[in-house]
């Protein structure tokens, strides 16, 4: 079975830069690209690190319409190397060691640095952090996955 798999940040993404937690307008534009995609969701950002930033996640999303696993798997954590490609580097090393059989991906950041390698830039969504995830970047999501 070919899965379709985003890669998801939350900070600047399913908030603002200026307004943290999670904002239940960003949560349903979230829910419309795994909708329309039937996505597996990675998470990849920070809050993938700590329990309670989890469970607010979690919390956040399944109030929002999601099922009780919002997220299906996440990026292991890389220490070494350069701060500013770390996560696309994090990502890539889940693609490369996952057995699913990946026919697409994306990733929702809003890190200008994941747009610097070509290859990664063609799957990368970059939202803006001042406004965090908008219809444009769902329409854009989408296209990738399908």
């Amino acid at each position: 079975c070919m899965a379709k798999v985003l890669f998801l940040d939350v900070d600047g993404v399913l908030n603002t830069a200026t307004d943290f937690g999670v904002h239940a307008d960003k949560t349903q534009r979230l829910l419309r690209i795994v909708a329309e995609t039937q996505c597996m969701v990675v998470l990849s950002s920070s809050w993938r690190l700590h329990l309670d930033t989890q469970e607010e996640l979690r919390t956040a999303l399944t109030r929002g319409g999601f099922g009780d696993r919002p997220w299906q798997a996440h990026t292991s954590a890389i220490a070494t190397g350069p701060p500013r490609t770390r996560r696309a580097r994090e990502i890539l090393a889940w693609l490369r060691r996952t057995e699913i059989e990946v026919a697409a991906w994306a990733s929702l950041d809003d890190d200008v640095g994941l747009t610097e390698d070509a290859a990664f830039a063609a799957h990368n969504v970059w939202v803006n952090p001042g406004k965090g995830l908008s219809d444009d970047n769902v329409m854009t999501a989408i296209g990738i996955l399908q």
